[in-house]
């Protein structure tokens, strides 16, 4: 047997799969974002419209990827 799928119909199985909105768990299935994706998102950012609350938020959701991808190693006490 073979199957053939265009482009169109492996996008569909995609949304139908995935929905329409793309989330961070696409990364944890090997997918990686682009430059140019990364740098159309962040000129839709406008700083100026964040509320500190906001920009903390950003902060702390990569503080707590950093402490999750490293092991913790403490230090050997001498007597």
């Amino acid at each position: 047997m073979d199957l053939t799928f265009t482009q169109g119909d492996i996008l569909k199985l995609f949304k139908a799969s995935y929905g329409r909105e793309l989330d961070v768990d696409l990364l944890e299935h090997g997918f990686i974002v682009s430059e140019d994706l990364k740098k159309r998102i962040l000129s839709e950012i406008k700083l100026a419209d964040l509320t500190i609350g906001d920009l903390a938020k950003l902060g702390a959701d990569t503080a707590t990827q950093a402490t999750q991808e490293q092991p913790v190693v403490k230090p050997f006490r001498r007597i």
